[in-house]
């Protein structure tokens, strides 16, 4: 049986700024990556904040499964969500990947993962009224 071990990219004034990392397990970074709603979710959310519903629409997928798939991926750290506000006054939340880069490592039988991550600014996360 392998070992996996998740490795940081080193210490933090060796980052590029902004650069982050996530404590994501490798098999769980896989399963994730390997889900065709997942990765799109992660393909539509890179450049712009975008709803639910729109990524359901995009998918081809339930709600449901794209609340599902949202939510694994926010909890790996991998998408972060934010309240938008039209000029109705209306709200609505919306995601934006935060997944920059992923690099796996097979030494000795271990999987090693690297998983960099940024924040998402504020104003990129909110429509304007």
């Amino acid at each position: 049986m392998s070992q996996t071990a998740l490795s940081r990219r080193g210490r933090p004034e060796d980052r590029e700024p902004g650069g982050e990392t996530t404590d994501v397990a490798p098999t769980t970074l896989l399963e994730l990556l390997d889900d065709e709603y997942a990765r799109g979710i992660l393909e539509a959310t890179v450049e712009e904040a975008v709803p639910a519903r729109e990524l359901a629409e995009r998918l081809g997928a339930s709600r449901a499964t794209v609340y599902r798939r949202l939510e694994r991926l926010e909890e790996a750290g991998l998408i972060e969500p934010a309240m938008t506000y039209d000029a109705d006054g209306y709200h609505r939340k919306v995601f934006r990947a935060t997944l920059r880069s992923v690099t796996l490592t097979l030494d000795g039988g271990a999987v090693e993962a690297t998983v960099d991550v940024t924040d998402v600014p504020e104003e990129s996360a909110s429509l304007a009224p």
